[in-house]
């Protein structure tokens, strides 16, 4: 009941764990709009960039599983806010840095951090929700997640601009704390039960690790078992998860890997520290914080509608290749001449944003929808380290290019790619 106090507390949950997230990304979302136009400040290469931009995100594949276990073992409010409050020293450690050295470094403290926040702002809507509310928080959530992912390149562009890299860090690290203190505030404790830890928890880990490792790898050895088989290629189709998985790859490895990670270094190569629109002259990291905040605003536009669209029409396989589709052709107008003018670019930004709005939820209803059962959340669990390997190997890909071919050829290799994923999905899986 809405008026309950468990309702009260579970409203008050979910505010302090919408602000104290979205405010947590403005240093990481500041670090992918500027960064690469400002790599100089703290001794990276081109070449470099791409570790950089990617660190935390291969730190957290190793860091989500032994996250999970603390949450099952701990209090979620001091785990969740041990994780924001620590988070803010990577984003002061990214404005003092004058080596790689302390960058890099931040970049892994941050992949544990947000392991935290991400698993424990998950875990505790879990513990605050019923299957009648759990819907609506999620989604309240992730509509806070994406607006703070926008909100946080858009400000950290315009400040980087207004007053220099290391000022505007500085901001963000204050954006950090004042999340961490609104959920200090707010945050009630939503653990079901105290916990306590039983002898022997550091091995229970390990092997909470080991055994989701063997897990996957088991899975992926019967999958390949299955490929091997006389005429499986000819059958009408591949299982839908490895289908998902690997559509699930691309669309994070051109999208959240490739695109964020290369789009200020590709517009500070083509026209400066500056860009005229119109008669107006805008710094380079406004402009890109801006282009990256648009997709953050799309998807919070258009996931919900493809979602609702999908359940409506039933199609959830058609309007995930419509979102591949235009990906693709985004993509490819980021590789061609259109890219030289400022109008292409905002164009091919604006058709990959719109493409992954759509995307994003049809495709993760498809898959799920295939695998119902027992197994639903292992499969789901595959599905999502997929797009964490993309994410976290898209940016270095992107840099191995640009150092070794040409400022376009990411975007042309991530052209290449969706086009790949689309014809997986709809060849490869004919059900």
């Amino acid at each position: 009941m809405s008026g309950t106090p468990e309702a009260a507390q579970a409203r008050r949950a979910l505010i302090a764990i919408a602000v104290g997230t979205a405010l947590a990304l403005a240093g990481d979302a500041t670090l992918y709009a500027v960064l690469p136009a400002h790599a100089h400040l703290v001794g990276l290469q081109a070449a470099q960039l791409g570790l950089a931009l990617s660190l935390n995100r291969w730190v957290r594949i190793g860091s989500n599983t032994p996250a999970g276990f603390l949450f099952d073992r701990f209090s979620h409010r001091r785990l969740y806010l041990a994780g924001l409050w620590l988070g803010v020293l990577p984003t002061v450690g990214y404005a003092l840095a004058r080596g790689p050295g302390v960058l890099l470094a931040g970049r892994v403290v941050w992949g544990l951090c947000w392991s935290l926040i991400l698993v424990g702002a998950y875990a505790i809507i879990l513990g605050t929700t019923t299957a009648e509310t759990r819907g609506k928080a999620t989604g309240a959530f992730q509509m806070a997640y994406f607006a703070g992912g926008g909100l946080g390149t858009l400000l950290g562009g315009f400040l980087t601009d207004l007053v220099g890299f290391r000022l505007a860090l500085l901001g963000c690290a204050l954006v950090n704390a004042v999340g961490a203190l609104v959920a200090t505030i707010l945050l009630p404790e939503t653990s079901p039960a105290p916990r306590h830890v039983e002898p022997g928890g550091l091995n229970s880990l390990l092997r909470a690790g080991v055994d989701e490792m063997s897990g996957l790898a088991l899975w992926l050895g019967h999958r390949w078992a299955e490929l091997r088989r006389p005429g499986a290629l000819r059958r009408p189709g591949l299982p839908p998860l490895a289908v998902g998985a690997f559509v699930n790859f691309v669309a994070y490895f051109v999208a959240n890997g490739v695109l964020m990670a290369t789009l200020a270094y590709f517009l500070q190569q083509r026209w400066g520290r500056e860009v005229a629109l119109g008669g107006v002259v805008v710094g380079v990291s406004t402009v890109s914080g801006a282009l990256l905040a648009s997709r953050s605003a799309f998807s919070i536009l258009l996931a919900p509608l493809a979602g609702r669209l999908s359940d409506r029409l039933g199609e959830r396989r058609g309007l995930a290749a419509t979102g591949l589709s235009l990906e693709a052709a985004g993509f490819g107008v980021l590789a061609s001449a259109l890219s030289l003018r400022l109008g292409g670019v905002a164009l091919g930004v604006a058709l990959v944003a719109t493409g992954g709005g759509i995307l994003a939820p049809t495709l993760t209803a498809w898959v799920a929808d295939r695998c119902e059962g027992a197994r639903q959340s292992t499969a789901m669990g595959v599905y999502a380290t997929a797009a964490d390997l993309g994410s976290a190997a898209g940016p270095l890909a992107a840099y191995a290019l640009v150092g070794g071919v040409s400022l376009t050829a990411p975007y042309a290799l991530s052209a290449i790619g969706a086009l790949a994923a689309l014809a997986v999905l709809l060849w490869a899986c004919r059900r």
